[in-house]
């Protein structure tokens, strides 16, 4: 939200279509992982392994209305919110490697915590100087790249 924010967007669209492929980037990883992870056997669930497979759809369907949207809003001359995007293009990736990676080893989920968690850390740490900046030297200096 700091960067839709900052970038000045405010399309009903554009907030609800990033909401939803957030939220499902990060909640369908997780999902597939609990679900391999602590009930192995229920991918052969028929339910559950449909259930997995409508999952899965929807994502991709919200993934390339997602990316749809984005080329667009390029085509019609809208700017980018190029922060936004180097932000998505970081954490879901991020979360899928790292949770599936973590459903494949027996520590895999302590290791993906210390990835995710130092991903946001460093994502914190970039949010406290560009505040500590601002508050502190007065913004004199160029602070569009934060």
């Amino acid at each position: 939200m700091l960067y839709k924010h900052k970038a000045g967007e405010g399309d009903r669209t554009d907030f609800l279509l990033d909401r939803w492929f957030l939220l499902a980037s990060l909640m369908l990883p997780f999902w597939r992982f609990a679900v391999s992870s602590f009930y192995p056997g229920m991918l052969t669930v028929a339910f559950v392994w449909i259930l997995d497979q409508l999952l899965l759809t929807g994502y991709a369907v919200l993934a390339a209305l997602f990316a749809f949207r984005q080329v667009r809003k390029h085509r019609a001359g809208v700017p980018l919110n190029v922060p936004k995007l180097m932000l998505l293009a970081a954490v879901v990736p991020l979360q899928w490697v790292a949770l599936r990676y973590a459903a494949t080893a027996s520590d895999g989920i302590v290791r993906a915590g210390i990835i995710l968690g130092l991903f946001h850390s460093f994502q914190y740490h970039r949010l406290m100087w560009f505040h500590n900046h601002n508050r502190y030297t007065g913004g004199k200096q160029n602070t569009a790249r934060a």
